[in-house]
């Protein structure tokens, strides 16, 4: 703040300072040469208030800023007086102090009471407050002095500033508020002083590593401590643990809590640290923890007993202790397990039966596993082996066997042993368990035992097995069956014995027959349609053996049916049968029987069989069934009929036209109702329809080739049935009659006009006539003593309405002229 004059002292700079005076300023006019004028008049002071300030030529203590004087080379440079109050005080020139004047504030000098902390390393670098008085937040460029030497200085109120405290020789220094000068600092009154102490000197900590979980007491080894009253340590950036001194060079402080890793360890005396780097450091490791011992069971008795404990940071120094007892601890592998850690090989004491929990312990701290409680080892009673069952078993593949006795608890381990061969043992109860037996190197006998606990060798009593060559099997057939069970299988291959059974899957037939070492016959068992099963055998009821290439498989088919035969008749074997039905199909083992004989199939194809019949014992009805498997016949009682031979005995008409058509009446004996029917005349066959068994017939008589007398053979039942061919009773095929005029062709209604009939082929006497006007038919006769009798012949008008009527003859009773047959009219 300045007041400008109008002439003569124009300002002061600075315009304030403190009521003990004592400093420089710097007083300037308004545009005149204030210090040659004072130099003109004689003059050496300045008034300040009514105090005279003492002009001087240059700022030898540096209050001023260079450039400040070198830019008013025309100011004059005095001397603050002291005076007794703040408050504010005019400047001016001694002549006149009322025309040429500024204003320059006085304020209350700044005081200071005291620092806290009041003690630190001679090596500086600690904060400390300061306590004190009028400390002037607006004031000129304040410092703190220690003695003096200027720090920076952060005013936080009229009465508090944080110093920064300067590196110093060992001894105390006061600290005050100072204005900065080009020079040393002009310090104002203070009551404050600092002591400057040596750093501690460590040389060694121990010991050099503990837990990441903190709590390990380190001795911290050293000099200087007896300097201090109060003393702490630093762990990394972790400082300021309380530490005791126990010797005028030794300290002890716990480890803080601290991440795994290296890191410095400082000592400090009050509030001096050593600095980082300049002592030994610590180790801060991942906690020691248990997780398991291996074995948790041991047999009792069994006196002094290796065990493995299995965790991580195994290591520390550990102390193991089994109830009571105390455990040695013989090595630590670090890293030997792959997913729990460390090992640690400790011998222990076993007692009598019960739990002996374990206590690990590392520098008097009691280790815990991770589920939080402490582990422990169960001694129990060793289990006994009374029997094995099976007692035999195979030494190729071995297999599964029962074990009896005692003492099978819960703490058994889940491996057997027989031999020196290890298997996977389940514990059924306290009196069985079931042992998955190795295969054997050689056949013989060999003890069987278990385990306890976890322990990889066998331990209480034992029973024998014998190892034997156990079968092999090569195929099976057939290798398909009906659902219905039954099947008679054949299985080959090598060392079957005598009381062998066969198994189908899951389910045991027993009682397979055994003709040979390498042949065996077993019966299947019932099974679901489309399943596949493998057939295996065993010699000792309990392990069984199948085709390591599936030529063991058995696959059960649908249960065949038979719904039909296609020719259900016969009257002599040989002839073609053909069984329909369903869960037919080609196979090698398909059969068919008829009666009580089995037939091989000829053909067989989907949902049919195709053979000959066998020749019959005797007429009547036997079964025909199907298998697929050569064993399991069908029973659904289709039927087929074995009859004698059919026989004919005459034909009604005996002869007809050659260009056929004749429907033909056969008498006879044997024939069949059932199957198809048909008539064989000469090489021409036609179909026929039964009657009864004595009557048939042929329907259509098929054309000839030529006229005369052909062989007529009737079949009934089918082809196979058969007539013997009769040469008594033989079809003749006669030329077909024609009609080529009528003599009269006119009569009366009453009839019995004897009419002339001329044409070819009427026939012979013997042969009969018969003549048909319109529907109505009458007896003809051959003309005799004509030069032709054939071709003349004559018949008598029967009563008729009036009308014309068309006349037809007949030469067989049965098949009458039809082209150009002659009118005749009935008047």
């Amino acid at each position: 703040m300045s007041v400008v004059a109008p002439a003569g002292v124009a300002g002061v700079y600075p315009d304030y300072g403190t009521t003990v005076g004592g400093r420089g300023a710097l007083v300037y006019g308004n545009g005149v040469g204030l210090e040659a004028n004072l130099a003109a008049r004689g003059l050496d002071i300045v008034l300040f208030g009514n105090e005279a300030g003492m002009v001087v030529s240059t700022d030898s203590a540096g209050w001023l800023r260079p450039d400040l004087l070198a830019a008013m080379p025309d100011a004059s440079f005095s001397m603050v007086p002291m005076v007794r109050s703040p408050g504010f005080v005019l400047v001016s020139l001694v002549e006149d102090s009322r025309k040429e004047r500024a204003l320059f504030l006085y304020r209350a000098v700044p005081v200071g009471t005291g620092v806290q902390p009041s003690l630190g390393s001679a090596r500086g670098g600690l904060r400390v407050a300061l306590s004190g008085q009028n400390l002037w937040l607006d004031g000129p460029n304040w410092v703190c002095a220690f003695d003096d030497v200027a720090t920076p200085v952060h005013l936080v109120s009229s009465t508090l500033a944080l110093c920064e405290v300067p590196a110093g020789a060992t001894g105390s220094a006061s600290v005050s508020i100072a204005e900065a000068g080009a020079g040393k600092p002009m310090p104002h009154r203070t009551n404050a002083s600092f002591v400057y102490m040596r750093d501690a000197v460590i040389i060694d900590v121990t010991p050099s590593y503990g837990p990441e979980s903190g709590g390990t007491v380190v001795g911290v080894s050293g000099s200087t401590f007896a300097d201090a009253i109060h003393h702490a340590c630093s762990f990394g950036a972790v400082g300021h643990i309380a530490a005791a001194r126990q010797a005028d060079s030794v300290i002890e402080c716990a480890s803080p809590a601290h991440s795994d890793g290296y890191t410095d360890v400082r000592a400090q005396n009050t509030h001096i640290v050593a600095p980082s780097g300049a002592g030994p450091t610590f180790e801060f490791r991942v906690d020691p923890t248990p997780h398991a011992v291996i074995p948790e069971i041991v047999n009792e008795g069994a006196g002094m007993r290796e065990v493995l404990l299995v965790g991580t940071s195994f290591a520390f120094p550990l102390e193991v202790a089994v109830g009571q007892g105390t455990a040695g601890v013989l090595a630590v592998v670090p890293e030997r397990a792959p997913f729990l850690g460390d090992e640690a090989t400790v011998r222990l004491p076993v007692g009598t039966v019960g739990f002996a929990p374990i206590h690990v312990r590392t520098r008097d701290k009691v280790l815990v596993p991770p589920h939080g409680s402490l582990l422990q080892v169960a001694v129990v009673s060793p289990p006994r082996i009374d029997a094995v069952q099976p007692a035999i078993m195979g030494a190729r593949s071995g297999g599964v066997v029962t074990l009896l006795g005692a003492e099978i608890m819960d703490h058994v381990s889940r491996y057997c042993y027989v031999g020196a061969r290890r298997g996977m043992l389940v514990r059924r109860s306290s009196t069985v368990a079931t042992c998955e037996a190795p295969a054997a190197a050689e056949i013989g006998d060999y003890d069987a035992e278990m385990s306890v606990g976890t322990e990889a060798a066998p331990e209480g009593t034992s029973a024998p097995v014998h190892y034997h060559i156990e079968p092999e099997l090569w195929f099976v057939k057939p290798n398909h069956g009906a659902a219905a069970g039954g099947t008679l299988v054949f299985v080959a291959g090598s060392d079957f014995k005598e009381g062998s059974s066969c198994k189908f899957g899951s389910v045991v037939v027993a009682g397979a027959a055994v003709p040979a070492s390498s042949r065996a016959q077993c019966a299947s068992p019932a099974g679901a349609p489309a399943q596949t099963v493998w057939v295996s055998i065993g010699s000792n009821g309990h392990d069984y053996y199948t085709d390591a290439s599936h030529a063991g498989a058995f696959v059960y088919v649908p249960n065949p049916e038979v719904a039909s035969i296609d020719e259900p008749v016969g009257a002599a074997g040989g002839a073609p049968l053909v069984v329909r039905g369903s869960n037919i199909f080609h196979t090698e083992h398909v059969r068919v029987r008829v009666g009580l004989v089995d037939l091989t199939v000829a053909t067989a194809g989907d949902g049919f069989v195709k053979l000959l019949t066998p020749p019959p014992r005797f007429p009547g009805f036997v079964p025909v069934e199907v298998t697929v498997d050569q064993g399991n016949f069908t029973s659904q009682g289709v039927q087929y009929l074995y009859t004698d031979a059919p026989i004919v005995h005459m034909f009604q008409p005996e002869r007809g036209p050659a260009l056929g058509g004749t429907n033909m009446m056969v008498y006879g004996e044997g024939f069949a109702l059932g199957g198809s029917a048909s008539c064989q005349l000469g090489s021409r066959a036609t179909s026929a329809v039964f009657w009864s068994t004595i009557v048939m017939t042929c329907v259509d008589v098929p054309s000839a080739p030529a006229l005369g007398e052909v062989e007529v053979v009737v079949s009934t039942g089918g082809d196979h049935m058969a007539s013997v061919p009769n040469t008594n009773v033989q079809w003749e095929y006669l030329a077909e009659i024609t009609l080529n005029s009528m003599r009269p062709s006119v009569g009366p209604e009453t009839g019995g006009v004897i009419v002339n009939l001329y044409g070819q082929n009427f026939g012979e006497p013997a042969f009969g006539l018969m003549c048909r006007f319109k529907t109505v038919y009458v007896a003809g006769f051959l003309a005799t003593g004509s030069s032709d009798e054939s071709s003349h012949a004559t018949c008598v008008s029967p009563s008729m309405g009036e009308g014309d009527v068309e006349v037809a003859a007949s030469n067989n009773l049965k098949d009458f002229s039809s082209d150009s047959n002659p009118t005749f009219s009935v008047k």
